[in-house]
């Protein structure tokens, strides 16, 4: 191991010899460029790279901040020379939501965690989660019918966020959450998102001690989400029942040397990896799904005459997932225009040489879906909904790393499956019995947390089809 980080790293350093410093904004353009990445960091990163190109250098304090958004040079980072490059880099794991959990892991222990969570996320296994995720989705839609009989509009965001909010639960932790229990996910998660990416930006650990009033917010919040995790934990410790979901898993795991099983810590900081990444992500997609299906008729048509041709008006199951071949287009094409996780951060311990460029050791490299999904030269009229561009022909036509949902190379996000399966099963069972209107002149607008949240929420009305 030691041996191979040592030639990795003698590579890097003889790369960088000929290599050029990065292109990126000089002079008056800095203040303005830190001024609009706060206010908007996946338009003003967008911008950077029309205007740089596909690796460029931008302020960032006193950090060098590089963006990457050129397909070949993504795969470099992430895949090809991907132990250079550490997701840890100077953040202290305990600052962020889910601690040392798969998320935020590195090397050995990040390897042996994984390991053991795979099972859970087998194809076969995430299969026998179909029947939960339409139940629950059925149960959802016939509370609608209130809303139907009122004509009154909801928040169809916050719909899916309590959806599949309910779905990780029951799929993956073998359990249901209290009314109570969701409202406080529902209000902490926003807040939670908004400042954890202040923390990974601003990575002072002590800025985050102090007593402040956010800091105050944000350990009040957190307290909240580590209550419910740790009372599932302590439940099914309590109850000795052996069940074949992630939670049993965990529980059962052992260390191979001493035979120990996961502290609570450990198991806290796992399951709270899969509890927000279990629901948030997906409920953001299916937001911006229903979104951009009010937006266009014609799509949202053709995705129903799909579905009255495989399902004609029954529930779907998981044995309708490959026949439900323009739904997943419609899917896929949602996470290119609106990708959940819209940025993946790595920091390089050693130089390097990425897309021609030198990147000094232990700089903060961002590598942006949305960026990538934006590329006029990747996607033509990238702004446009247009599914079509995941037919199967137009896919092998793509660079494998210009279309970045669940990032990539080792660390490709272990729930992809499970996220596709339920998107596609969740829509299927609305699209088919409900129409979502759009509210006129409701504000949607990107939230770039953690997560890219439509930060007003979707308002929408639902009329029976």
């Amino acid at each position: 191991m030691n041996k191979i980080s040592l030639e990795n790293s003698s590579i890097s350093i003889a790369n960088t010899t000929t290599a050029v410093a990065a292109p990126g904004p000089t002079g008056w353009q800095v203040g303005r460029k830190l001024l609009n990445a706060q206010r908007n960091p996946v338009r003003n990163f967008l911008q950077a790279q029309q205007t740089f190109g596909g690796v460029v250098q931008l302020p960032l304090g006193l950090r060098k901040l590089y963006l990457v958004s050129d397909p070949e040079a993504v795969k470099y980072v992430l895949q090809d020379n991907n132990r250079n490059y550490t997701k840890r880099g100077n953040v202290d794991n305990r600052l962020t939501l889910s601690g040392n959990g798969l998320l935020n892991s590195e090397g050995d222990f990040w390897r042996r965690q994984r390991r053991l969570a795979q099972p859970a996320f087998h194809r076969q296994h995430i299969a026998a989660f179909g029947t939960a995720m339409v139940e629950e989705t059925d149960k959802m839609l016939a509370q609608w019918e209130r809303y139907t009989a009122a004509n009154q509009p909801f928040d169809v965001a916050q719909e899916m966020m309590h959806l599949t909010l309910a779905i990780v639960s029951r799929t993956l932790f073998g359990t249901a959450l209290s009314e109570t229990e969701m409202n406080q996910v529902g209000q902490a998660m926003p807040y939670l998102l908004r400042e954890t990416r202040k923390r990974v930006l601003r990575p002072r650990a002590i800025l985050h001690k102090l007593p402040t009033r956010t800091n105050r917010a944000y350990d009040r919040y957190l307290a909240q989400l580590d209550s419910i995790v740790y009372r599932m934990i302590n439940e099914r410790r309590q109850s000795g029942a052996e069940k074949n979901d992630l939670l049993g898993l965990l529980l059962a795991a052992r260390d191979e040397e001493t035979g120990e099983g996961m502290s609570d810590l450990q198991l806290r900081d796992e399951a709270m990896t899969i509890f927000l990444a279990g629901h948030e992500t997906t409920a953001n997609l299916l937001a911006w799904a229903w979104y951009l299906l009010g937006q266009h008729t014609a799509v949202r048509q053709r995705l129903q005459a799909e579905l009255q041709e495989v399902l004609g008006g029954r529930l779907p199951t998981t044995a309708d997932m490959p026949h439900l071949i323009y739904t997943n287009m419609v899917i896929h094409e949602v996470m290119r225009l609106y990708p959940p996780a819209w940025a993946i951060l790595r920091t390089n311990t050693e130089p390097d040489t990425v897309g021609g460029y030198h990147i000094p050791a232990h700089s903060t490299l961002v590598l942006s879906a949305y960026v990538l999904h934006h590329r006029a030269d990747l996607w033509p009229n990238p702004e446009s909904f247009d599914p079509e561009r995941f037919t199967p022909e137009q896919q092998k036509e793509r660079h494998r790393y210009a279309y970045l949902p669940f990032g990539g190379g080792p660390r490709l996000c272990i729930g992809n499956n499970f996220a596709l399966m339920e998107a596609a099963l969740i829509m299927a069972t609305i699209a088919q019995r409900v129409d979502l209107q759009l509210v006129p002149g409701h504000p949607v607008e990107m939230e770039t947390a953690i997560t890219l949240r439509p930060r007003y929420g979707i308002q929408v009305h639902c009329a029976a089809r």
